[in-house]
């Protein structure tokens, strides 16, 4: 049913129901305040992105990629419990940090538009487009050689496999990116041209919608607001009931969000899902060796990690801007007080908006002789449109999850397909996936030599069954051999 009146998360309407009536009272009072500040957000993004060739050269590796490789194991996760469902439940349901709401709501209405063109590419989509936004925005705050200087970008995210994993796979990641390279853009780089009052609105309202594709953002956020309130003390100081107000609201903001899952889902499925429950005991050494360990791997590893920081050290140096550093430290002081290891990716958007950052420090300080920035270019051209995908597509996605080697069964999969309860659970989500996107009915449960009928193609896992089929091939995940078999 559309509404369940036994939910017991119901209770929940008391505390949620003041805080929407509050915050629509506060628009409506100030409705001349937000139009005017939707007037300076619109000028701003179209100020601030612009179109380049280079962003569609971009998109032909990337989009070869997804064209060609099936979902992964969260992406599949993802498709078949929010975005092959309804609308309303893909933003009132949070079983898990899986739930990339705001992706969620744009991957949703984009198959159910779409879908009938059975490939993974449609719900990757958003993923792509947030990447070629990522590009613009990097090529429009360039101020000098910006043709070379953004495909050093581009190639920073392509030649670096945990950043191109996530700028096709169908998850939020790239969109929190996007948000968190916006948001360094203000702090350093627009500060002279717009007031700290404007600054500060274009921060929250990033945040905002970072916040609300998942929550994890709170680390982003937390960490790029100090950052700024640091370098902008006095004016902080100076205005600090002022921002006191804006934190009220952006609160209520986030709440009001949040709400269909607080009132149909409860808020514990938020703040204490096993992903992100605290930790009994703070083990101060494992926290920081898991903070630099996930760094160390987000990052692609410890060359670009350790050249990312000799870069963003150096110009906070070069530029008097030491606030800077707190980008490193304040994810770790967080880490500490919520007592959490959180997995690696939940810092790609700081690495990421660091690498931006860096890059636009670097056109901004050096110069490139015309006659190498000529040689230079179309050879890392013919990297991004050739080498990349060739190479990634060979490695079969194995680099980045495993069971995405489903890859190997899709030649088998036709209307007598059968799922056993005994395949590993990884590669069974991914099954019934690829199933699902290609419109292939199926069946799953515990079959015997006497249930298989002749010609049935079954995916299950040894030594949990005998069956009397030929094996066509196998898949290994976590450890375990799963085959595809069929009846003869």
């Amino acid at each position: 049913m559309f509404i369940n009146i036994s939910n017991p998360n119901y209770y929940n309407l008391y505390f949620v129901a003041p805080i929407i009536c509050f915050w629509t009272a506060i628009i409506f009072c100030n409705l001349k305040y937000f139009q005017s500040l939707l007037l300076k957000i619109l000028n701003y993004t179209k100020d601030k992105i612009n179109i380049t060739w280079v962003s569609f050269l971009f998109l032909i590796p990337s989009t070869i990629i997804a064209w060609t490789l099936p979902l992964t194991y969260d992406e599949s996760y993802t498709f078949l419990q929010f975005v092959n469902k309804s609308f309303f439940y893909a933003i009132a349901t949070y079983p898990a940090p899986n739930n990339h709401i705001f992706h969620s709501i744009l991957s949703n209405l984009i198959w159910h538009l779409f879908g009938w063109i059975g490939n993974p590419i449609i719900v990757r989509i958003p993923a792509l487009f947030f990447s070629f936004l990522l590009i613009n925005v990097v090529f429009t705050n360039i101020k000098n050689h910006k043709l070379f200087y953004t495909i050093l970008f581009s190639c920073a995210l392509l030649l670096n496999l945990p950043f191109l994993s996530y700028t096709f796979q169908a998850r939020g990641y790239i969109f929190q990116a996007l948000f968190a390279t916006l948001s360094l853009i203000v702090i350093f780089k627009n500060s002279e041209n717009i007031t700290f009052k404007h600054q500060n609105e274009l921060l929250l309202l990033l945040s905002g919608i970072g916040l609300y594709t998942s929550p994890a953002y709170l680390y982003s956020f937390l960490t790029f607001y100090a950052v700024f309130l640091i370098k902008n003390l006095p004016k902080a100081i100076d205005n600090y009931l002022w921002l006191l107000k804006s934190a009220f609201f952006f609160t209520l903001t986030i709440i009001t969000l949040y709400s269909p899952i607080i009132i149909f889902r409860g808020y514990e499925s938020l703040i204490s899902n096993k992903f992100v429950r605290s930790m009994k005991t703070v083990d101060f050494d494992f926290i920081i060796q898991h903070y630099f360990q996930v760094l160390i791997e987000i990052s692609g590893g410890y060359i670009y990690f350790t050249v990312l920081l000799i870069t963003i050290i150096y110009f906070a140096r070069k530029n008097r801007r030491p606030e800077i550093i707190i980008l490193f430290i304040l994810p770790l002081v967080l880490m500490i007080a919520l007592k959490q290891t959180p997995f690696s990716r939940i810092f790609l958007p700081i690495i990421i908006g660091m690498t931006s950052l860096c890059v636009l420090d670097i056109a901004d300080n050096y110069t490139i002789p015309k006659k190498i920035e000529n040689i230079l270019s179309p050879i890392i051209l013919v990297l991004l449109l050739i080498f990349i995908p060739s190479c990634f597509l060979k490695t079969s996605h194995g680099g980045i999850d495993t069971s995405s080697n489903i890859k190997s069964i899709g030649p088998y999969l036709h209307k007598n397909f059968l799922i056993d309860n005994s395949t590993q659970e990884h590669v069974k989500i991914c099954a019934e996936a690829l199933l699902t996107i290609k419109k292939i009915k199926y069946q799953k449960g515990s079959f015997t030599n006497t249930s298989l009928k002749e010609g049935d193609v079954i995916l299950f896992t040894e030594p949990m069954y005998n069956l009397d089929v030929f094996k066509l091939d196998s898949v290994t995940s976590y450890g375990k051999k799963v085959y595809i078999g069929k009846k003869y």
